[in-house]
């Protein structure tokens, strides 16, 4: 069977493709090579900006970007239920590093990181005892992988939060961390007020959980985030968006050229008629208007895109990306219409599905590295676990009348379709 070969790599084509190893490099600051973070893409370059690029698509991208809001909210829930808790692990849970986080703060961005990039990035630091001290979040953007061993196996990292060159060298923060091992820990001592250890303790006091989902497409080293088959929807989107707000900008009815026919004027005429058109013609608050032309000017109007080619094409843009996501569209304000009769009911049967097939996933995964966290703080037995997103759309209002000081009516109320999002 005869296939396209331009469609079957639309992806990288027209977007960024797929994230590949390249040729090992390094920073002028940090000993160790590191693998480049790059995309497969032609139409849009991303060397060893893989990640950075799609941090920038879900910030312009209206129908993206709003789906991994809601899949980051509904990952977070409202956060790790306490009260399954023992006292030790409340402890370390409610101050979890010395930036004053608690566990839920960390969750909070490891779910924004999980649905977006399709991984998460934890640094850990030990103490002298083999305990774990505390935990920061990394942004994964941030994260490059080092060069495998020998074996194949990745034994460390390499940190920047600048592999777009973008900073100012005083801003930049950028240094190697040994992969997370415990078993290269040790219990040290104390003698006269100081730590002492083996070295391999000593170089691995700090260390980095980096955490990536598998995905078919990948080639083992950075992952594919699973919305990868909109990407190109998601592009379009950015693009048309712009493409609307400039038409608008620039006059409604598109495109015009400007001749004089057989009269010759020179450069600085031409610009001040082109100049001169362009100010009365342009801008939405010019629509419509009229204006007089000298007689040897020509204008002639070239058609702008229906506005129909518009609406379509937004439509199907979105439905590209919400079905790439596998979000229920009513959760991005967009409904296609279904056997619902009331709306309250229908989102609450979305969230429900969606937090079971999907979101339940993103929460299983983070639980589990957690999880090896805290075994490494206490003996005790606990459970860890996310209080679910929850929506309340029947709360009840109390309304009270008072004559004279003396409550003489106390009514309840029943308030129809007004969504508590208990976040």
């Amino acid at each position: 069977m005869h296939m396209n070969k331009y469609n079957s790599k639309f992806s990288r084509l027209g977007s960024i493709g797929l994230p590949i190893p390249a040729r090992a490099a390094t920073l002028s600051t940090v000993q160790g090579r590191y693998i480049p973070y790059t995309g497969s893409g032609l139409a849009i370059g991303s060397t060893n900006t893989y990640p950075q690029i799609l941090s920038d698509i879900a910030a312009n991208s209206p129908t993206h970007g709003a789906a991994l809001q809601k899949k980051a909210k509904l990952t977070y829930g409202q956060g790790v239920d306490f009260d399954l808790l023992p006292d030790d692990v409340m402890m370390f849970v409610n101050d979890i590093n010395a930036n004053d986080e608690s566990i839920n703060d960390i969750i909070s961005k490891v779910s924004y990181d999980l649905p977006t990039y399709g991984g998460f990035a934890l640094k850990i630091h030990w103490t002298f005892d083999k305990k774990i001290a505390s935990v920061e979040h990394v942004p994964f953007k941030n994260v490059r992988l080092g060069v495998p061993n020998e074996y194949g196996d990745v034994e460390y990292f390499i940190i920047s939060n600048d592999w777009e060159q973008a900073l100012d060298k005083a801003f930049r923060r950028e240094y190697m961390i040994n992969k997370y091992n415990p078993s290269k820990i040790t219990e040290g001592k104390v003698v006269d007020g100081e730590i002492v250890a083996d070295d391999v303790t000593m170089d691995n006091a700090t260390q980095l959980i980096y955490i990536k989902t598998y995905s078919t497409s990948d080639l083992g080293f950075y992952p594919t985030p699973d919305y990868v088959s909109c990407l190109d929807s998601c592009f379009t989107e950015e693009s048309t968006g712009v493409a609307m707000h400039n038409q608008i900008s620039n006059g409604v009815n598109g495109a015009y050229v400007v001749s004089t026919g057989e009269t010759v004027l020179d450069d600085e005429s031409k610009q001040n008629v082109i100049d001169m058109f362009a100010e009365f013609s342009s801008g939405p608050q010019n629509a419509g208007g009229i204006m007089f032309m000298p007689t040897n000017v020509k204008v002639d109007k070239l058609e702008a895109l229906p506005a129909d080619l518009y609406t379509e094409l937004c439509s199907e843009v979105r439905q590209r990306i919400i079905s790439a996501h596998g979000i229920p569209s009513i959760m991005l304000e967009y409904s296609q219409g279904g056997g619902f009769n009331n709306r309250a009911e229908e989102y609450k049967a979305a969230i429900a599905v969606f937090q079971e097939t999907v979101i339940k996933n993103y929460q299983q995964r983070i639980i589990r590295v957690f999880n090896g966290i805290l075994d490494q703080v206490t003996s005790s037995e606990y459970e860890l676990q996310i209080i679910p997103f929850v929506v309340d759309f029947n709360k009840e209002a109390s309304i009270t009348t008072e004559v004279d000081g003396e409550v003489v009516s106390d009514t309840t109320v029943e308030v129809q379709d007004s969504a508590s999002l208990s976040n």
